[in-house]
């Protein structure tokens, strides 16, 4: 053991070759191969007594994707194996996690990880400062168990108008050497560290830096607390981010940036070149999944300028969308206020006449709707060819704005 009580695997890996009467050449390549799986073990925080068969799945599936040849993995994953059974024969671990397994490269097991639903079920509830700050950082921002216990204070930022939290080691192509935070993330945080301006993110109770032990303790409990009907890890929670971007179809890129793990190498050029858009970022959606009402206008609006981006279709579609739900609010926005409107008649420039005489609006807001109204009505009525991605952009941008200052 070293002097924190933990046993070193590295060297443990050496006595088992001392121990195996092999060739040099052979010695040599099982070293290799045993260096590169505790490698693994400590991107995801697992010490190699603490894994179980699924997680030994787990690698075989990351080395087929790196990718390496079915003869390849089969001597990686022998070398593990083998390994293993050294370990429990010299009763240095309880158990064998490789003894009955056989490792299938074409269906690997599927590691359940909590839905949308379950997540939004989760944000929802009474969560403790702490725990709203691991699930925010780990399954909306997809941090790694490692990465979150090493988080400082001082790590926290802004980039480009957003709060971000600096993730050391994150070098490369195409991934972002940070995590953003969503506005409910990061007031979660502030609420949680209070005063503090430096130090360790994440406290125990004694004042210390989190460890994986009890990080695992607590994320247990969170998935004990919320029903899961599974058993909750850290590897899992920090998976979320990556099933649900897939499942809802959020962009590729935006999934490499968020999460820094994906094989991005042979792809790099192309991750480079592609749009980088804080509005799209993976967190940010999972986010505005869970947290907010699905049939919100700021949803809504999210929904209007995710067609405009992301679909085939002109952009006087997102434009038609993005005016009818300014117009929806501004209705509701009458009605609310019982100001006398023929709803079934309404325009955007009727309901703003009313919400001007009440001084809900100003003369430039009026302005604005009237130019609203007019890409707006060209998109519906056909004339795609006035509408283009500026123009639905800048409708979408104004909808948010205006909106925002009528709740």
């Amino acid at each position: 053991m070293n002097a924190g009580g933990k046993v070193d695997w590295r060297r443990q890996t050496a006595l088992y070759l001392l121990d195996r009467d092999l060739k040099e050449s052979t010695k040599s390549g099982y070293r290799l191969s045993l260096n590169k799986y505790l490698d693994w073990c400590a991107t995801y925080g697992l010490e190699a007594d603490e894994v179980q068969p699924l997680e030994l799945q787990d690698y075989a599936e990351h080395l087929r994707r790196v990718p390496l040849a079915a003869a390849t993995i089969e001597h990686e994953m022998r070398a593990v194996k083998l390994f293993y059974r050294w370990l429990h024969e010299r009763q240095l671990i309880k158990s064998d996690p490789a003894r009955d397994i056989r490792f299938s490269f074409q269906q690997p097991q599927v590691r359940p990880v909590p839905t949308v639903e379950q997540l939004r079920s989760m944000w929802s509830s009474d969560l403790s400062a702490l725990n709203r700050v691991i699930v925010g950082l780990m399954a909306i921002g997809g941090m790694k168990p490692r990465e979150i216990v090493a988080a400082d204070v001082l790590d926290l930022g802004r980039a480009e108008g957003v709060e971000i939290l600096r993730v050391a080691g994150r070098r490369r192509p195409g991934e972002a050497p940070y995590v953003v935070l969503h506005a409910s993330v990061a007031a979660a945080i502030h609420e949680y560290i209070g005063e503090r301006n430096d130090g360790p993110l994440l406290l125990t109770s004694v004042g210390r830096r989190f460890t994986i032990a009890p990080l695992t303790r607590r994320v247990d409990r969170i998935g004990k607390d919320a029903k899961l009907p599974f058993k909750l890890f850290p590897l899992t929670l920090s998976f979320t981010l990556r099933a649900i971007a897939i499942e809802q179809g959020f962009a590729y890129p935006s999934v490499i940036r968020s999460v820094g793990e994906m094989e991005t190498r042979r792809l790099a050029e192309w991750v480079s070149r592609a749009p980088a858009n804080m509005d799209d970022h993976a967190s940010l959606r999972l986010a505005r999944l869970i947290t907010l009402d699905q049939s919100s206008p700021e949803v809504r609006l999210g929904q209007a300028s995710d067609a405009l981006k992301h679909s085939e279709g002109p952009p006087a579609v997102a434009a038609a969308y993005a005016g009818a739900i300014l117009e929806r609010h501004l209705r509701g926005t009458c009605l609310r206020l019982e100001i006398p409107v023929r709803a079934e008649n309404g325009k955007l420039s009727t309901y703003a006449a009313q919400l001007k005489a009440r001084s809900m609006i100003t003369t430039a807001d009026i302005q604005i709707i009237n130019r609203i109204q007019i890409i707006r009505d060209d998109a519906a009525h056909g004339w795609f060819e006035k509408v283009g991605n500026d123009e639905a952009s800048w409708l979408i941008r104004e909808a948010q704005s205006l909106i925002a200052r009528m709740p």
